[in-house]
């Protein structure tokens, strides 16, 4: 079982490169102290080769950009993103609720897989990457509303 560290414990200040409510809540439950401050990297379409590659490219890009921002080199950064691929197909961000309604919709019809790479970045050369891929596959009672 492991705990999460105490404030006085955590020894660099900690920055999350993201807007998600998500991942404010994971660093949350961990009981870290963090500041949010969204990087505004521009997040491309995918266009080929590895969607864990990508996934990753854009954490990184994200990390490293709001390290130059924050400028704090006993920080460390948080970048992160997600992917969904279904088929050949990687699903980008819903521009809009119907546009979410959609894919979850086409989400329905079969397995598709979940990637998410995170990069830590900063606090004297801290450089860390790790990708985690979740096959999900969709109860046959699941109904987007």
């Amino acid at each position: 079982m492991s705990t999460a560290l105490s404030a006085r414990e955590q020894p660099v200040d900690l920055v999350l490169a993201s807007a998600s409510p998500r991942r404010r809540e994971i660093l949350t439950q961990l009981r870290l102290r963090f500041t949010v401050q969204p990087s505004d990297v521009e997040e491309p379409p995918f266009a080929q080769g590895d969607p864990a590659q990508y996934a990753l490219g854009l954490a990184i890009s994200k990390a490293e950009h709001v390290c130059r921002l924050v400028g704090d080199r006993s920080a460390a950064v948080i970048g992160a993103d997600t992917v969904v691929v279904k088929g050949d197909a990687v699903l980008g961000k819903p521009q809009s609720d119907a546009e979410a309604v959609s894919m979850l919709t086409a989400l329905q019809g079969g397995d598709h897989e979940v990637i998410t790479a995170v990069a830590l970045r900063g606090a004297g050369g801290l450089c860390h990457d790790v990708v985690v891929s979740t096959r999900v596959v969709p109860c046959a009672q699941s109904r987007v509303y």
